[in-house]
């Protein structure tokens, strides 16, 4: 039995407000220690030189060289596509051009967004559901660690919660529109927000438009008379939702095996399905599992639809909003386990390895954070309506409480309880994130290059690509220098390379490398003849000079 305190407590709106004031603290002292993640630092340089030249690319290079993945190639074709992350970079680019080119002006854009995503998600829950509903789903995508980190680093996450909360309270608008005999307008929203959804995430608009056609066929099914399919839909509402997110997943299957292209994880997996398989079941296992029902605060509610399930016939609301999280979640899987199953084999890794080594990728289930309890408060308004609780004598909105029983209190009080002292280590705990040992560096090195200079990062493989860009805004933050920076990966000749006696392919050359930096992984030292500069950096970091750049100082 769970304390009648518990209840009690859960019931109390100061509970929820109290909840949000912890996430909104946590994302204020976060913005202020925390490094900005590598996907903005990429995504800032795009900006800064659209800003400066006109040019959506990155100067440096793609920050995924498929052709040589353990070097950077700055001649490589790939790095024009900031286009297609539009919404995300005009956000980026409203700060950058307001408040300067700095660290500080992303981190304020982070927490700010934060505010503005709050506000959207009570005011569109209390809309449907009222305000202590409202006040709940808030306060979870206040605590959510995930949320919580990707604002302290002033990641895209939060724009996405606002979209997909946006694009659900279309679908009830448009569902109440239709029920008025009207056009079902709202539907528009939806659409809206699945291009503004491609335009943050930089999502290919065939992928996009895969997912399009598989909602406009759900609808086509369950909103055609003729075909009276509606009902049968609502009284098997899982084998629906399975269908047509298999016709989802076949679309974006088709894609990829018509139209592949060098470097995309889903073409390359559909010609190696004994990666890609293993990858889908572990990464439906691992989301579903621990990101859903646990991160996504859905195990409480478990018992409860499985219990409306047993009723007979979901509603008409329900099955679509049950429509809305299965699709995305079908695309969010399936998107990871390609990604899991290249970027396995660029490393060697088993499945299992790069599962456990990009876990965190379940992060992106957070937009489902909206439509999944949207779903879970309609189910709850369902079941106390036909009365199904003991409790049925107080307004509606008062019922929609915890003490109803139908939400497992002890279970939510749990996941409360580890939510928020998790959030806290990520909200905080960025502090010493591996990344802001690399701002550090960058900044040192920004102190020390000259214009038309370039330089060589060192570091592990894993991910290290994408890292050259944490050195950009420290280096040449208005793109004026003329600076070149380069990656190449501890595994790689790089010694040789710097002192003429080896090119690798697809690569940049580095026999111009004017300081080269080698990151506290690498055991080797500067070749011979090369400095090792006096400078404060980080525990095992070092910054060395070229013998023609110190013979000309």
């Amino acid at each position: 039995m769970v304390p009648d305190g518990w209840r009690r407590r859960l019931d109390d709106p100061r509970t929820w407000w109290l909840i949000i004031l912890i996430g909104l603290g946590l994302r204020g002292i976060g913005a202020f220690i925390s490094p900005l993640s590598v996907d903005t630092h990429v995504h800032a340089t795009y900006v800064i030189n659209f800003l400066g030249s006109g040019d959506i690319a990155l100067d440096w290079g793609p920050n995924r060289n498929p052709w040589n993945p353990l070097a950077s190639n700055p001649g490589a074709p790939g790095a024009d596509i900031g286009a297609t992350y539009a919404l995300w970079h005009a956000w980026i680019g409203i700060w950058i051009f307001s408040f300067g080119r700095s660290q500080t002006s992303l981190h304020v854009a982070g927490f700010v967004l934060s505010l503005v995503m709050m506000l959207v998600v009570y005011r569109l829950t209390k809309q449907h559901f009222g305000s202590h509903v409202a006040l709940r789903v808030t306060a979870f995508a206040a605590i959510q660690p995930a949320l919580v980190a990707g604002s302290t680093m002033a990641m895209n996450e939060d724009i996405m919660v606002m979209l997909m909360a946006l694009a659900t309270h279309g679908l009830l608008t448009g569902l109440k529109q239709l029920d008025a005999r009207q056009w079902p307008v709202g539907w528009s929203y939806g659409a809206v927000a699945l291009v503004c959804f491609g335009a943050t995430k930089g999502a290919s608009m065939d992928l996009v438009l895969a997912v399009a056609a598989a909602g406009a066929f759900w609808v086509l099914l369950v909103h055609t008379p003729q075909l009276r399919l509606g009902v049968r839909m609502r009284a098997a509402p899982l084998r629906s939702v399975s269908f047509i997110l298999a016709v989802m997943c076949g679309l974006m299957l088709m894609e990829a095996v018509l139209n592949p292209s060098p470097g995309w994880s889903m073409a390359w997996s559909v010609r190696h399905p004994e990666r890609f398989i293993p990858a889908v079941a572990l990464c439906t296992l691992v989301f579903v599992g621990l990101w859903g029902a646990v991160g996504m605060f859905a195990l409480p509610w478990m018992s409860m639809v499985r219990r409306r399930l047993h009723l007979g016939p979901v509603t008409e609301r329900q099955l679509h909003l049950l429509m809305i999280v299965a699709l995305p979640l079908g695309f969010i899987v399936l998107m990871n386990a390609s990604f899991w199953a290249y970027e396995g084999s660029i490393y060697g890794w088993g499945v299992v390895k790069t599962a456990a080594v990009y876990m965190h990728n379940g992060r992106y289930l957070t937009v489902l954070l909206v439509p999944l309890h949207w779903f879970f408060a309609d189910v709850e308004r369902d079941m106390i309506q036909s009365k199904q609780v003991t409790v049925v004598t107080a307004p509606l909105q008062q019922r929609m409480l915890p003490s109803n029983n139908l939400v497992r209190v002890g279970t939510l009080a749990t996941l409360l309880m580890l939510m928020v002292p998790a959030s806290t280590a990520l909200g905080v705990g960025m502090t010493f994130h591996p990344d802001a040992e690399q701002e550090h560096v960058a900044d040192a090195l920004g102190d020390i290059i000259e214009p038309e200079e370039d330089f060589l990062v060192v570091t592990r493989t894993y991910a290290s690509m994408s890292r050259l860009y944490l050195y950009h805004m420290g280096v040449d933050p208005d793109n004026t220098a003329n600076i070149t920076g380069h990656w190449r990966s501890m595994d790689t000749a790089w010694d040789h390379e710097l002192l003429g006696f080896h090119q690798s392919e697809h690569a940049g050359n580095l026999t111009g490398v004017d300081l080269l930096v080698l990151g506290s992984e690498v055991s080797a030292e500067g070749p011979e003849g090369w400095l090792l500069l006096d400078l404060e950096l980080p525990d095992g970091w070092r910054i060395y000079t070229s013998p023609a750049r110190t013979s000309s100082t």
